[in-house]
């Protein structure tokens, strides 16, 4: 079986596997961009997204304007997993404030399913605790286009899930050196992408977002950078109704937007 065929064939399977559209190609600038460009032709459905996923990227994106790189693979359809999902919907756009982290909450859960004590890191890092630091496994990055009356709505997330990404200015991991019960590889991506489009259909059922169950920041001593460069100091305090994250500062409690800030925790 060629390379072609073997693309084709475990597209079939993930297909098969996940019940909705997914095509799988050898390489990509990134799968966001891609679903994003072809925006017309997402299905327009409240419930039902097509994926898209790749076993390299190019020009993969991060969360404001970041390149998310990963190492080139062959024959293995999971060393770092990253795919998008994307649908045309008429939900508005501020309802879907919570999708980030309704995507996290499900990857993480699957993660731990598997044995790999993941957390999060608001607003979209999933991430380890190591002796070192918290090492990042993956992120995500939702986008939306309006496009004929509704809005296409892209999912995309990257993993890293044998190797870490060659990322030199932060702390990585790969998720399977961490899972105790690492499934095969289709089966990895076949979860993870059920688990992409169960936090959307929560997201569009207004259902609670179980962050705090998971959240890697609460009660750590962080710092906020904001557009202008201007810095916060103070301890995370959990995220509310709409998301936002909580820093206790002295003297008052504020609340930060995900598209305005960057947050690490203080070492």
């Amino acid at each position: 079986m060629t390379d072609s065929q073997q693309l084709t064939h475990s597209a079939q399977q993930l297909s098969l596997m996940t019940a909705m559209p997914v095509e799988l190609v050898a390489s990509i600038a990134s799968t966001n961009s891609a679903l994003l460009d072809n925006a017309a032709q997402l299905p327009l459905h409240p419930l039902a997204p097509t994926a898209l996923m790749a076993l390299n990227q190019t020009a993969g994106r991060g969360r404001r304007g970041r390149d998310w790189l990963n190492a080139a693979t062959s024959h293995c359809v999971a060393p770092a997993f990253m795919a998008s999902l994307g649908l045309r919907s008429d939900a508005p756009l501020p309802s879907l404030g919570l999708l980030p982290l309704h995507i996290g909450v499900a990857v993480t859960e699957q993660l731990r399913a598997w044995g790999c004590p993941a957390g999060l890191k608001w607003p979209n890092d999933i991430v380890i605790d190591t002796p070192s630091g918290s090492a990042k496994l993956g992120g995500i990055l939702v986008e939306t286009r309006a496009i004929d009356g509704a809005n296409a709505v892209v999912m995309g997330m990257g993993l890293n899930w044998h190797s870490a990404p060659n990322v030199g200015d932060r702390l990585t991991a790969g998720a399977a050196q961490l899972a105790t019960t690492a499934p095969e590889a289709l089966e990895v991506c076949a979860a993870l992408l059920h688990a992409m489009r169960l936090a959307w259909q929560r997201t569009v059922q207004s259902e609670a977002c179980r962050f705090a169950d998971f959240d890697a920041l609460y009660g750590k001593a962080i710092t906020a950078q904001g557009n202008q460069n201007t810095l916060l100091h103070g301890i995370a305090k959990g995220i509310n109704a709409q998301g936002h994250l909580g820093l206790q500062t002295e003297p008052e409690l504020i609340w930060l937007h995900s598209g305005e800030v960057s947050v690490r925790a203080v070492a």
